[in-house]
């Protein structure tokens, strides 16, 4: 258990440093979730009680920790030299401070989750390959980076150690890595992440060592300063998404470009002249036991993320749930973030209700673009526009088919919130299928709605005549005409609703063209979110052959499950009410069963 307020900083840093790689690796180990986080429990791969037994035990361990002896430092013929001149002190302890706050937000931000820097590199999919690194794939790629960053200082000698981090070059390097991770995408940018991972772990010792080293101030307007100055950043960076609904909203919209200039210009006031000239015990002093064990344990941890990674890995690629059939489910969930209504992680009971419900393709909306694992381990996955894209309402596409290309939008936003589209054409039974996932603005904002839903129906009608599958979250009344999105949509995009005599809808939408529809369904949300499921069925027709009998009353002719192959059938599970039946709160609603619809009789399957 680490104590900042002591002189030993330096050994402090590396405490924190693999503290971090520690608890980052439990979460791609644990599908992305800390597993002693308190919003996890037994049922959704948490640990609490064994977290809290090493929590009492860390702090029984310092309670009765001895003094600490005098650090051995390596011969090097220098001593502890106090300030240069006594107006020197308010001068380095507020920039030491306003260091570590900065450095603090960085990796908190950054780094404890292994696939932050690939989300926001991510930009889809090329031919049939990623463009860039995958999350539960490349993931531990970040984790090594961050261990090589920590083991440098252990590993340098003191003086060569002190000359390298502390020098403005070094500041130049995570600067530049830094730009290079925000300027571009995919490969490139996922290496500039990575060389500003090994440049902010690098620096951890001898920033808290600075901060730690002014014994003679007082510690709580030091420690004041530099979590003042986090709480700044996490304001500002919160501020560049959430405009529309904070005061001040439009000086930091789509701003973090001013936000990591923030924090690389705090970060830099550790290696800028006036700083590193005068600060008390310049060296970095490292005991030689630390230099021995760091480099250790790093790579153990290293090599642990390594056989995670394998151990994750799927010895079977993604399949459709029902070969053969030219059958396909599509739906569309709202999950917001990840997070159920009393507060626990629910990704677990989200995977089981898609798994039930054989979901071939998934859009899933408000998601925290931390990789959702647990639910697209198993599929090809399309993150959608990126953290850095100032997105609201993230966006996630979840296939059991490859996909072959994705494209990422920023639908027009001129009020309010940005909102994220991903475009995708897949390879559904040998046919290209686009499929459009999206969240749009809220009724709050007409304009705004009026302009995306414009985009969204230039990209399905782009697609004509490839089939198209719209899973999105709208915000419109059924049938309502124009500027309300669903004419705009429907009309200008050449789609069907999937049913437009359901009139009780409001959010979630499904529209189609280019194939059959087939079943129609509207799971309640259970505890997993406040928004349910929608869930439509659709089928292919056979190679070389158009549709057939297209009218909207052959369309919308309904069906008994019986009168259909079984494999079109929901689970019988589901069916049930708020007081029984259905599986873990999840039932068919609304309609208390799935819609089903005929066939045209001359269609060829």
């Amino acid at each position: 258990m680490a104590d900042w307020t002591t002189g030993d900083g330096a050994y402090q840093g590396f405490l924190l440093g693999v503290g971090l790689v520690l608890s980052s690796l439990s979460k791609h180990a644990n599908y992305s979730n800390n597993p002693v986080w308190p919003m996890l429990n037994e049922e959704t791969g948490g640990y609490n009680k064994t977290g809290m037994v090493i929590a009492v035990c860390a702090i029984l361990e310092l309670a009765t920790r001895p003094s600490s002896p005098p650090i051995k430092e390596e011969k090097s013929g220098k001593q502890k030299h106090p300030p240069n001149n006594a107006k020197d002190i308010p001068r380095n302890w507020i920039a030491s401070s306003i260091a570590l706050g900065s450095l603090f937000f960085t990796l908190h931000c950054m780094f404890t989750d292994s696939s932050t820097i690939i989300a926001w590199s991510w930009t889809g999919y090329q031919d049939g390959q990623p463009r860039g690194p995958l999350p539960h794939l490349h993931g531990s790629i970040g984790l090594l980076a961050q261990s090589l960053g920590l083991i440098i200082p252990a590993v340098l000698p003191t003086s060569a150690s002190t000359a390298l981090l502390g020098h403005p070059l070094w500041s130049a390097y995570g600067c530049a890595s830094a730009f290079v991770m925000y300027r571009f995408r995919d490969w490139t940018g996922f290496l500039g992440g990575l060389n500003f991972a090994i440049f902010c772990m690098s620096i951890l010792p001898s920033v808290l060592s600075q901060s730690s080293a002014w014994q003679g101030d007082k510690v709580g307007r030091r420690y004041f300063v530099t979590f003042l100055v986090a709480i700044l950043l996490y304001l500002a960076n919160v501020w560049t998404v959430a405009y529309a609904f904070v005061p001040g909203g439009s000086y930091l919209r789509e701003r973090t470009d001013l936000v990591l200039a923030a924090q690389l210009a705090a970060i830099s006031l550790t290696s800028w002249p006036f700083g590193a000239s005068t600060r008390p015990n310049s060296m970095l002093r490292i005991p030689s036991s630390t230099r021995t064990r760091i480099p250790v344990i790093l790579c153990l941890l290293s090599l642990s993320s390594v056989l995670v990674t394998l151990l994750h890995w799927p010895a079977v690629g993604p399949t459709p749930y029902k070969p053969g059939t030219r059958t396909f489910n599509a739906g569309i969930w709202t999950i917001h973030f990840g997070i159920d209504n009393v507060g626990h992680d629910s990704q677990r009971r989200i995977r089981d209700v898609i798994r039930d419900m054989k979901l071939d393709v998934v859009g899933l909306l408000e998601t925290d673009l931390q990789v959702s694992a647990d639910v697209v381990v198993l599929q090809y996955v399309d993150l959608g526009p990126g953290p850095n894209l100032h997105t609201w309402g993230a966006a996630l596409l979840c296939s059991q088919f490859p996909i072959i290309h994705s494209r990422h939008h920023l639908l027009p936003s001129p009020h309010g919130e940005l909102a994220p589209a991903i475009e995708a054409v897949l390879d559904v039974y040998g046919t290209e299928i686009t499929v459009v996932v999206s969240h749009n603005g809220q009724e709050e904002d007409p304009l705004d709605r009026e302009l995306q839903s414009k985009a969204l129906a230039r990209i399905m009608a782009a697609s004509y005549p490839r089939p198209v599958v719209f899973l999105g979250y709208v915000v419109t009344k059924p049938l309502a005409s124009r500027p309300a999105p669903y004419d705009i949509l429907v009309n200008d995009g050449l789609v069907y609703d999937i049913d437009p005599n359901d009139w009780d809808r409001w959010c979630e939408y499904i529209l189609y063209r280019g194939v059959y529809r087939t079943a129609y369904a509207r799971v309640s949300r259970g505890i997993v979110t406040d928004t349910e499921l929608q869930i439509g069925q659709f089928v292919l027709p056979r190679h070389g052959y158009v549709l057939a009998n297209q009218t909207e009353g052959s369309r919308l002719l309904r069906s008994h499950k019986e009168d259909l192959p079984e494999h079109h059938w929901f689970p019988m599970e589901y069916y049930g009410n708020e007081h029984q039946g259905g599986v873990n709160g999840h039932y068919y609603h609304v309609f208390n069963t799935p819609l089903y619809y005929r066939l045209p009789e001359d269609a060829v399957l």
